[in-house]
């Protein structure tokens, strides 16, 4: 094990903890083993002082389960969550390949319909959590997005989901916070710094868009040496424009994506995947033209 954190916890549930894998606010990730199930698995760890705070162990497994209950390809499955003794865990599928943060890291902006492809995959994970649980996502950033051997999408770590106003699943249990930001402040909407309790979909659609616009520019598109200086220049600056070999319907859709104002952005993912088909189709169409006069 690689610390002494590691030495103490090496059987959680039925899993066997072999290796850490990443550590993020809402915990650490494990590589395991799950006995029963006789499956590779990745294992969130809830930190104990997250833990002791009123309410967030409840939190934590009553998201596990409702992220247990998505049922789509592009989103890493939940298969178990639990307490045993003092430590609360949530077993997922294990992804097998790296993070689209991962691959920036090695190429640098990726090619745009590669680009295109995994922002379509990712809308798609999303509208399922919405449409059948209810759930928004609130951290989308290319860390939490990962890509199998075969280069397929799934999106990971629903655990700072917010369970949507109105929905059946929404007991009024206060979970959230009035004014925690939750997520991570280069990919964050405006007003999900204002009161992330408050937030709905459209947050999503605004951290996907500054996703894409990473995966793009090669860099992100806030950046600054403290939390105040990001929330300031997400809510008076535009980012770095895409370079010119950015085609301009790219460039407006990451617009359309990232508006200040929710109500200015694309405002329901059938919209986004509709966008980004259109898009795609023009690319295709201004290959094919090349082709032909060249």
């Amino acid at each position: 094990m690689a610390s002494d954190a590691d030495d103490i916890i090496k059987v959680v549930g039925k899993c066997k903890l072999n290796r850490k894998l990443g550590e993020g606010g809402m915990g650490v990730v494990y590589r395991g083993y799950h006995e029963d199930l006789d499956l590779e698995v990745a294992v969130k760890l809830l930190p104990a002082n997250l833990a002791e705070r009123e309410g967030m162990a409840e939190r934590f497994l009553r998201e596990a389960r409702l992220a247990a209950r998505i049922n789509c390809a592009e989103a890493v499955r939940v298969l178990d969550c639990g307490q045993e003794g003092d430590q609360y865990y949530l077993v997922m599928e294990y992804v097998e390949g790296e993070s689209v943060l991962d691959l920036i890291r090695k190429m640098g902006p990726l090619p745009i319909g590669k680009a295109l492809e995994i922002a379509r995959s990712t809308a798609t994970a999303l509208r399922e959590a919405l449409d059948q649980v209810g759930i928004i996502h609130r951290d989308i950033k290319p860390e939490n997005i990962m890509l199998t051997g075969a280069g397929k999408v799934k999106v990971a770590d629903f655990g700072l989901a917010k369970i949507v106003e109105g929905s059946q699943e929404d007991t009024g249990g206060g979970l959230t916070a009035a004014g925690m930001g939750m997520g991570t402040p280069n990919y964050m909407s405006p007003e999900q710094f204002m009161d992330a309790s408050t937030v709905d979909h459209r947050a999503d659609i605004f951290s996907l868009g500054a996703t894409l616009y990473h995966m793009l520019m090669g860099t992100r598109p806030y950046e600054g040496e403290t939390i105040f200086q990001i929330v300031r220049k997400v809510e008076v600056e535009e980012p770095t424009p895409l370079p010119e070999t950015v085609p301009p319907g790219v460039r407006m859709l990451v617009s359309r994506l990232m508006a200040r104002k929710a109500s200015d952005r694309l405002q329901t993912y059938d919209e986004v995947i509709r966008a980004i088909d259109q898009v795609k189709t023009m690319l295709a169409g201004a290959a094919a033209a090349q082709t032909v006069n060249a």
